[in-house]
C-alpha cells in the first residue's frame, strides 16, 4: 500500500530494475571513453628492422574477390622480398586457385570433402608451410579472402610486431559501408564485410605451433604472436 502511494507499482519497479541493470552493464563504455580521451592516440615506435611475414588466406569459392586481396598485399609499401602470400583453395569448384596464382600467390589446392572448414584448412596450410619453408617466416598473418589492405598496412603492423606485441588485431571496416540499412550503422571493431557485415576474426602467429603433428592432424594449434587483418572502404 505504501509503495502504491509513492507510485511504485509493479511495472514501475520492474522498469527501474531493468534500467539499473542496463545502466550498470554499459557504464564501462563511458569509463573507456574517458580513459581513451585522457590518454590520447597510442603511437607505436618506429620499427628497428623489417621482419619477414607470410600471409595465409583460406579460400572456398572466392573467385570474385581473392585476386583483389592478393594484389593489395603485393601493393604494400614494404619490401616485397619480405612478404609471401599463401592461399589454400579448399574444395573449390570455381577458379579461386587460378585467380590467386595469377595475382601472385603461392597456392595449395585441398580437396578433402570429409574435413571441410576453416580449422582444417588452417591446420593443413600451416603444416605445409612449416614443412616446406621451416623457420623462414617470423610471423603469419591470416586473412579472409574478402579483405583488402591499406597500402601501409604491413609497415604499421611491423611496428607493433617489432615493439614486442604478442597479440594484436587491426581495425576492420565494411568495404560497402553505406550499401544497405544493415551496414549503415558504424561497424564494430573486430568485424569485416563482403556484402554487409560479418564477424570473422583474423590472427597470425610467429609459429603456427610449437609442436607439429602430421599434415592433416586435428591437433589444436597455439599462437605465440599475432597481428591481424583489415578491410578498408
Amino acid at each position: 500500500m505504501e509503495l502504491n502511494r509513492l507510485g511504485l507499482t509493479p511495472i514501475v519497479i520492474f522498469n527501474i530494475i531493468v534500467w539499473a541493470f542496463f545502466t550498470f552493464a554499459f557504464f564501462y563504455q563511458f569509463v573507456y571513453i574517458i580513459v581513451v580521451w585522457r590518454r590520447g592516440t597510442v603511437k607505436l615506435p618506429e620499427a628497428k628492422r623489417q621482419h619477414r611475414y607470410a600471409f595465409f588466406i583460406a579460400a572456398h569459392n572466392e573467385e570474385p574477390v581473392i585476386g583483389n586481396l592478393v594484389r593489395s598485399i603485393k601493393a604494400q609499401d614494404y619490401p616485397a622480398d619480405l612478404i609471401d602470400t599463401f592461399v589454400v583453395a579448399d574444395a573449390c569448384n570455381d577458379r579461386t586457385a587460378e585467380e590467386a596464382r595469377a595475382a601472385g600467390a603461392i597456392v595449395y589446392e585441398r580437396n578433402d570433402l570429409a574435413r571441410k572448414g576453416k580449422s582444417w584448412v588452417l591446420d593443413y596450410g600451416f603444416n605445409r608451410i612449416l614443412d616446406e619453408y621451416g623457420d623462414r617466416y617470423e610471423a603469419f598473418i591470416v586473412f579472409d579472402a574478402d579483405n583488402l589492405l591499406a597500402p601501409n598496412y604491413v609497415t604499421i603492423m611491423n611496428q607493433a610486431f617489432d615493439a614486442g606485441y604478442l597479440v594484436c588485431t587491426s581495425y576492420r571496416n565494411s568495404k560497402n559501408f553505406d550499401s544497405s540499412w544493415v551496414s549503415r550503422p558504424p561497424t564494430r571493431r573486430g568485424s569485416c564485410a563482403r556484402r554487409s557485415i560479418s564477424t570473422t576474426l583474423v590472427c597470425c602467429s610467429i609459429r603456427a605451433a610449437p609442436s607439429r603433428g602430421p599434415v592433416g592432424s586435428s591437433r589444436p594449434r597455439s599462437c605465440e604472436a599475432c597481428t591481424g587483418g583489415t578491410s578498408i572502404p
